[in-house]
């Protein structure tokens, strides 16, 4: 497994799952259970795409087969 530099994170100004941070725990449990997990990601509210996109690629890392998909409504969730 390739694992990403800290100025590859930086240059795409993108989540870096190699380190502490409000994520860990998400990523944490995608790759210790990616591979049980039955179907692919969905990630609600991507803002823009940080999450997205790093755990496009953490997945990448692990070879795995899953495919991430992320949807935003652009303007928020109704809060009723």
């Amino acid at each position: 497994m390739r694992i990403i530099n800290d100025w590859e994170f930086n240059v795409l100004n993108i989540y870096n799952f190699n380190k502490f941070g409000n994520l860990k725990y998400y990523f944490d449990f995608i790759k210790r259970n990616h591979n049980k997990i039955k179907g692919d990601i969905v990630e609600a509210g991507v803002f823009q795409g940080r999450s997205l996109l790093s755990t496009a690629i953490m997945l990448k890392e692990l070879k795995s087969d899953k495919k991430v998909y992320g949807f935003d409504t652009f303007s928020g969730f109704p809060t009723e």
